[in-house]
């Protein structure tokens, strides 16, 4: 992964497919270089890292968790940001669900929510739709999945700081799609499938 812009002293957070949560020491790998798991706590060692976020210095943020059975969770930015040399366990998962994805939150923000045929939920991140939880709450279910549908993940981002995104298939297809034309749901909606019955079978990676 390659974390661009951060700041003089960035916060850095590792997120593991079982749930945890810890920040990288990122101090000690200019002068000593190596892999990834020399700068995390100890309760890391084994764990699978699925994602590292750059945690910006701004205020009403939120850290989003999307879990492979279609639930998402949101907790307050200063539960995760003052953990200290330890790694902690942000969401509690059934057996056989993992963590997908993980996405920094903007209040009042949008958050899509996309599978691998193409499906997108776009949800408003708000308390009403969205509420922020404690470390230990499952969180609701957001995206209900069909039988042999996957998530592929999520994107967070300002109301009015995205016109578009770009869909790559595991084919290699680009598919440009305009935001605005999808509709806003409520959690657990159906949302709108963005590829075309030709298109379906380039599911993305």
């Amino acid at each position: 992964k390659l974390l661009i812009p951060i700041d003089k002293k960035p916060r850095i957070l590792a997120l593991t497919s079982s749930g945890k949560v810890a920040l990288v020491r990122w101090e000690f790998a200019g002068k000593n270089p190596g892999h990834i798991y020399r700068f995390l706590p100890n309760g890391l060692d084994g764990e699978n890292i699925i994602q590292l976020l750059n945690v910006p210095n701004e205020n009403n943020l939120s850290l989003g968790l999307l879990s492979s059975d279609g639930r998402f969770k949101r907790l307050g930015i200063e539960e995760v940001i003052d953990l200290s040399g330890r790694a902690s366990t942000m969401v509690k998962l059934k057996e056989g669900v993992s963590l997908t994805s993980a996405v920094i939150c903007i209040n009042d923000g949008i958050l899509l929510i996309i599978s691998d045929i193409g499906r997108i939920l776009k949800l408003t991140i708000e308390k009403e739709n969205l509420p922020v939880m404690g470390k230990l709450a499952q969180g609701p279910m957001t995206m209900k999945l069909i039988p042999g549908e996957n998530l592929i993940g999520a994107i967070s981002f300002k109301g009015n700081g995205m016109e578009s995104i770009v869909l790559g298939t595991k084919y290699g297809s680009l598919l440009k799609i305009d935001i605005n034309k999808i509709r806003v749901c409520r959690k657990g909606d159906l949302g709108e499938m963005c590829l075309s019955l030709n298109e379906k079978k380039s599911q993305k990676e």
